[in-house]
């Protein structure tokens, strides 16, 4: 498996030149998609050294733990595009991956409520656009439907999405500091924490 260094922390001079020299690809952010990237070039063997770079002192610190926590359910893209390809199939892998590294998440379903009657007559269109894009077991519930999924809450119909959820997304990272063995077992080593102020 080829090495990947994941630097973390503050001046890029920290990497050795020699250790440069191995780099072949540079990924810039150690996010959710940052370390998803690196990981998948590393266990790839593309033949090239993978550096992740990342500014702050742990991973995850910006939007892949400052976001609304919610797992989507492809239920708002046009049909066959790629985001509703792309949302349903990570709606699955979220909660595989959540069971696996026992990460905080619930499965709580989402309800869109119309406002007025105008909406209403909408939700036969929204309807078909999420079951279009894949939103699994979508469907219209009435009132008694509703007022039994949430009693709180008042309006002739709604749009029920079973598979929508929330999941800790600071679990998520606490998880990836946990698991830190296994990530330098896997990318190979080395703290810098660089910044990168410019690129071409």
């Amino acid at each position: 498996m080829e090495a990947t260094r994941c630097i973390e922390g503050s001046i890029m001079a920290s990497a050795t030149t020699s250790a440069a020299s191995e780099i072949g690809i540079l990924v810039i952010g150690g996010g959710a998609v940052g370390l998803s990237v690196a990981r998948t070039l590393a266990e790839r063997q593309i033949g090239r050294g993978v550096l992740l770079v990342e500014r702050h002192a742990k991973l995850g610190w910006e939007s892949s733990s400052h976001n609304s926590e919610v797992i989507h359910a492809s239920v708002y893209y046009p049909p066959g595009s790629l985001k509703a390809r792309l949302c349903r199939k990570g709606n699955e892998m979220m909660y595989a991956l959540c069971k696996a590294k026992s990460i905080p998440h619930a499965n709580i379903g989402k309800l869109l409520v119309p406002k007025n009657m105008d909406e209403v007559r909408l939700l036969p269109r929204v309807l078909a656009t999420a079951v279009g894009s894949g939103g699994q077991g979508v469907r219209v519930v009435n009132r008694d439907e509703l007022r039994d999924l949430e009693p709180n809450v008042e309006a002739p119909a709604a749009i029920y999405c079973p598979t929508s959820g929330i999941v800790d997304s600071h679990g998520k990272t606490q998880v990836k500091d946990e698991n830190r063995e296994e990530v330098e077992r896997v990318w190979g080593g080395g703290r810098a924490s660089p910044q990168v102020l410019k690129s071409q």
